[in-house]
């Protein structure tokens, strides 16, 4: 895969979300929102937003670390922390 920034990797974590929530009127989603209190996320949600994740960067996120993403940027680190280890 070829190198990604963080700007890019937001831009395509908040993508993924945005499309989740398929609402008219969707709150504005930044680095420090919160998946589950802000964007009400459930656990069926999250699973489908990794699995789209997981695609997206040819990556794999193991439950545990699933449980420990609770803001958009905290997605965002852990991607680019498993990009590097790709990339190393």
């Amino acid at each position: 895969m070829k190198a990604v920034t963080r700007d890019q990797i937001q831009q395509q974590v908040v993508s993924r979300l945005a499309e989740l929530l398929e609402e008219e009127t969707q709150p504005e989603i930044t680095g420090e929102t919160d998946l589950r209190q802000d964007l009400g996320l459930n656990s069926l949600d999250a699973v489908s937003f990794v699995l789209q994740i997981e695609e997206d960067f040819d990556i794999t996120v193991d439950d545990e670390e699933v449980a420990g993403l609770e803001r958009v940027a905290d997605v965002v680190a852990a991607i680019e922390a498993k990009l590097a280890a790709a990339s190393a």
